[in-house]
């Protein structure tokens, strides 16, 4: 035989190694094919080499330990030929068909592969030599097939496994709705979904939807949340892991109320979302952990936690030196899966011996169907405590192992139970408040809860009982200031300054008073809709007039006084107080022709707004909805603007006769400096108040006690401005003081002639002296002029209730100056009506 045809015989079974340990020529070998993908062409899968090494490293130190053991095949010593697949099915095919054909001895079982592909066409074919197959790291459910595998074992848990934990889970939380999604990209996944869906129907758990994607899942997530799932139960892997929950963060599918429970032997590694990759997922590292924190994995436990001792004589496998080595990510590698295949393999091997006597295991030929059988069967009764925890299998040969329960807690994860499936049991790592922390110590509800509670915004009552006690305060300065009007009305200062206009000022002050109180009355106080409807209009009615007789009968009187010094002809003119009280009158009316119209039309009725809801800051799962009682009709702007551009084109009114007035001197009769100044206050405050009005609609305390507050400003300053100066005034006089000393401004006329001690003025004539005051000099004029008296009978009266003004006034007086005739009337206490 030439050496090229030894090579062509030798060389399909590339890269097999016989690799045996001990070398004791009392024992018979027994060989085993052992499948790793020790390399791969395809850069992106170079990971598995590492992995692989791993497997296979564990396996032959599983193989030193049993041929140490001399209570398992004392009579044999184990061998192990590898074979690198390179995680080809193809390859793997080809290469175990040339091991079992051209090998130096039949194989009594096959170690293998790593991958569910690879694994999935070797396990098909092995039937036909016979050939048990026990594989350390695929997990394909469709390995669980018995009729399809039926020599087929595997040390690590299905992926149909990770089904029970969740569904003890779900059950033990007492959830009765999930939703499902997974990935396409691998057929393990699409097995899994579809046995899960069995078993949650079986427990009659509810599915609101099974969803699938291939690269995208955003509208799979959106379908979801339209759904309202709450309890997610995902299959994918991590690089999908991370836009599953890049949409989850856009669209507020995470935290507290949400859990998900996703494959987790492939773990999330956020430090390889980098800045370059941040755009093609569309998130930022930190949007992705913040979506992540706190969902559960589900994963197998490779190294076991528990203080036993192992088949192999390992005491806690995690501290023993040889796994701490092999492990290249935190223990997470199938290695030991590898290590406790090789003696699941020995023991039943071990088991074997005599169940098929007479022959011997080393008769083992691909032919023996039967010893085939009887190693199959020791298998399914393998039961052994390994490095990766209590290793028995069912009937479909799939692994009882023990399977990890983590959540995701800042990035890192974290143990907090264990699902042993041998037992059907789940072992809790913490408490459930622990668990649960991020939702007040209990599991989140399968759907929204949330009870909506509606309640009845209304004000304060301690505010309104403030603001009605400071409109209280205003009336009773009002009803002490109309007091004083009435009870000093025949006082010569309070005469000039018109005191039934004074009335009429003070009684509409104390309607806009009684309105702010009004303004308080909600539900709070009055609890039927017709109550408050009714109390809409009254509201509007009263503030209406109130505004109207204040400042339409402050600017009537005003009006007196332009009317008179504006007159160029200087011809008499008499205004009456009837005259002015009919402007206000008239103002009024306009107001009742807008408010019956606004009645009859389109009254106001009682709105109910919704408020913004908001979580209860003292309850969970509670939302307040805020109910909001408005006074509104379809029209209601319309009218309102009606009646404010009415009083607004008062108020420019009142502006311009104050101005025209201004020059006027005569305090008592001139009110035009504090009117500017009321003007003035409620042109700010409106400004500011109707924006705030409408801006703080929502909230009624502060909108209550700025626009309140607003209207009582300016009404108490209203009355100090017009009233107070004359208090100040009358209370000096009742004092002793001269009315010259304090200021009433009617000091312009001396009287010449006092004929006797009543003030009789002599029958034919009498002198007096006109003064005229030129405003833009200090300069006095003065003028002897004769009043003729028509009657002698008429005593101290020039005329009785008429200002006169004497058309014989100085030609060469400058048409700017006004002459200021002030009657003996005035100086023995006139009123206004008679002086004006």
């Amino acid at each position: 035989m030439t050496f090229s045809t030894l090579q062509r015989i030798l060389l399909p079974v590339t890269l097999v190694i016989v690799l045996w340990t001990g070398s004791s020529n009392a024992k018979i070998p027994l060989h085993i094919g052992g499948f790793f993908p020790l390399n791969h062409s395809i850069l992106s899968l170079d990971f598995l080499g590492p992995i692989a090494h791993d497997c296979l490293d564990s396996a032959l130190l599983a193989l030193e330990h049993v041929n140490e053991n001399e209570d398992v095949l004392k009579d044999y010593e184990l061998r192990m030929v590898v074979v690198n697949t390179e995680n080809n099915e193809g390859l793997a095919i080809r290469k175990f068909v040339n091991l079992v054909t051209s090998g130096p001895q039949p194989m009594v079982m096959l170690l293998g592969d790593l991958t569910s592909k690879v694994t999935e066409h070797m396990a098909k074919s092995t039937v036909y030599w016979n050939l048990i197959q026990v594989s350390y790291g695929s997990h394909s459910a469709a390995l669980a097939t018995r009729k399809l595998y039926p020599l087929f074992f595997r040390t690590i848990s299905s992926s149909l496994g990770f089904n029970f934990p969740r569904l003890k889970t779900i059950l033990e939380f007492g959830w009765k709705r999930v939703a499902i999604i997974h990935s396409t990209m691998d057929n393990t996944f699409q097995m899994a979904t579809e046995r899960l869906h069995t078993l949650l129907s079986n427990a009659n758990i509810s599915i609101l939807a099974s969803e699938t994607f291939s690269q995208d899942p955003t509208s799979r997530i959106k379908f979801l949340k339209d759904k309202d799932a709450r309890i997610i139960i995902g299959n994918f892997y991590r690089p999908q892991s991370y836009l599953v929950f890049c949409e989850a963060y856009h669209i507020g599918m995470y935290g507290k109320d949400y859990v998900w429970m996703l494959y987790g032997h492939d773990p999330l590694n956020f430090d390889e979302i980098t800045a370059e990759i941040e755009p093609e997922i569309g998130c930022t590292k930190e949007q992705i952990m913040e979506a992540a924190e706190g969902a559960w994995f589900v994963a197998w436990e490779t190294m076991s936690i528990e203080n036993k001792k192992t088949v192999g004589g390992i005491v806690y496998p995690r501290r023993y030196g040889n796994f701490r080595s092999l492990a290249a990510s935190d223990l997470a590698t199938p290695g030991p899966f590898a290590y406790d295949a090789i003696w699941a393999m020995a023991l039943a091997l071990n088991a074997s011996i005599e169940d098929i006597l007479p022959q011997r295991l080393e008769n083992f030929t691909y032919d023996s169907s039967e010893m085939a059988e009887i190693i199959k069967g020791n298998m399914e009764k393998t039961n052994f405590f390994g490095v990766s925890g209590p290793v028995t299998f069912d009937t479909d040969g799939d692994r009882k192992g023990v399977l990890r329960i983590q959540q995701l807690r800042n990035g890192t994860e974290v143990l907090i139970g264990r699902y042993v499936a041998q037992s059907d049991l789940m072992e809790w790592q913490m408490s459930i408040e622990d668990i649960w922390y991020r939702s007040g110590g209990k599991p989140p509800s399968d759907k929204d809860i949330t009870e909506e509670r509606h309640e009845i915004r209304v004000i304060s009552f301690v505010m309104f009982v403030v603001m009605t006690a400071l409109a209280t305060l205003g009336i009773a300065m009002s009803v002490g200031l109309l007091a004083f009007n009435i009870y000093y009305r025949n006082e010569r200062l309070i005469k000039m300054s018109s005191p039934n206009l004074n009335n009429v000022i003070i009684i509409g002050c104390v309607l806009i008073y009684v309105m702010v109180s009004l303004l308080g009355i909600d539900r709070n106080i009055l609890h039927y809709d017709s109550q408050l409807e009714v109390l809409c209009q009254i509201r509007m009615w009263i503030l209406a007039f109130g505004f109207t007789l204040s400042f339409g009968a402050m600017f009537s009187k005003t009006w007196r006084v332009y009317t008179i010094f504006t007159n160029k002809t200087l011809q008499k003119r008499v205004i009456k107080d009837h005259r002015l009280l009919a402007m206000v009158v008239g103002m009024v009316g306009i107001d009742i022709v807008i408010l019956t119209i606004w009645q009859a039309v389109d009254h106001l009725t009682l709105v109910i707004t919704k408020d913004r809801p908001y979580e209860s800051p003292y309850e969970e799962n509670v939302i307040i909805i805020y109910e909001l009682h408005h006074c509104l009709s379809e029209y209601s702007a319309y009218f309102t603007a009606a009646i404010l551009v009415f009083k607004g084109l008062l108020l420019i009114f009142g502006a311009f006769i104050t101005w025209q007035t201004r020059n006027v001197s005569i305090p008592a009769l001139n009110d035009s400096k504090y009117i500017a100044l009321c003007i003035y206050n409620v042109f700010i405050f409106s400004v500011i108040g109707v924006p705030l009005s409408f801006i703080l609609s929502d909230n009624l305390d502060s909108g209550y006690a700025i626009i309140g507050g607003f209207i009582l400003f300016c009404t108490t300053g209203t009355l100090c401005l017009l009233f107070i100066p004359k208090v100040r005034i009358i209370i000096s006089i009742v004092r002793g003081y001269s009315p010259e000393k304090v200021g009433t401004g009617v000091k312009a006329t001396t009287l010449i002639n006092k004929t006797n001690t009543n003030h009789s003025i002599n029958k034919r004539s009498s002198k007096t002296r006109t003064t005229y005051v030129d405003p833009s000099s200090t300069s006095v004029m003065e003028k002897r002029q004769s009043l003729t008296v028509p009657n002698s009978s008429d005593k101290c009266s020039v005329s009785s209730d008429v200002h006169s003004v004497d058309k014989r006034a100085p030609s060469h007086a400058p048409s700017q100056k006004m002459a200021l005739l002030v009657s003996t009337d005035a100086a023995n206490g006139g009123s206004a009506e008679n002086i004006l």
